[in-house]
């Protein structure tokens, strides 16, 4: 766990436990939804053993943005905070190492990825700007366990093998909602986060139902 990890928890718990004091207010409800993620990871992606350009006459190429999904669950204590729990499937980050047959048709010679389950904890703040749009911000911690491929051995005999780390992290972001109504809202958010030293940015579009 790295510093700015450590500190996110310290200022991220106190937090939490001021808004219980909230809970009494008669705007709270609780709501539910899900998110569509565009995943984006910032270079360098896989660390693999050699150069994977230096392969030719074989193809190397990257895949490093991807789609995956969030479900979440909140309560609302005011027009204001919120507290939110999700479970997230990243987009993956994917390589392949391609070669041509017989028939001159680009085939898969090596290939690996980049997949990564996490489960959330984060304060939303809310502002509104009108009656149906509103401004949000959100800070939380992130558990994440990641599976990593990459290119082993040497570049005249390569492999391909992968490893598994577990982490946590800060995540951080910011978007912009709009009111369908008074039990359903839309939000395009844009969070950053990180897996270790991988960056990662993730574009959310978001549906929420109040319960």
């Amino acid at each position: 766990m790295k510093l700015m990890d450590v500190l996110g928890a310290i200022i991220l718990f106190p937090v939490v436990s001021s808004q219980s004091a909230l809970a009494s207010n008669n705007k709270a409800f609780e709501y539910a939804g899900i998110s569509l993620l565009q995943t984006q990871y910032k270079e360098p992606t896989f660390e693999h053993a050699f150069d994977p350009y230096l392969l030719t006459p074989m193809q190397y190429d990257e895949t490093r943005t991807n789609f995956g999904f969030r479900a979440f669950v909140g309560h609302q204590y005011s027009p204001n905070w919120a507290l939110e729990i999700g479970v997230s499937k990243l987009g993956n980050a994917e390589f392949a190492v391609t070669s041509l047959d017989l028939n001159s048709q680009s085939v898969d010679v090596y290939q690996g990825k980049i997949s990564t389950i996490a489960t959330d904890m984060r304060i939303n703040g809310t502002y509104s700007i009108s009656k149906a749009w509103f401004v949000k911000g959100y800070a939380g911690i992130q558990v994440w366990r990641k599976k990593t491929g990459f290119l082993t051995n040497i570049v005249s005999s390569p492999d391909v093998s992968s490893k598994k780390e577990d982490g946590v992290s800060l995540i951080t972001g910011a978007g912009i909602g709009y009111g369908i109504n008074r039990h359903a809202a839309l939000s395009l958010d844009y969070e950053m986060t990180e897996l270790n030293d991988l960056d990662i940015n993730n574009l959310s579009f978001s549906v929420a139902i109040k319960f």
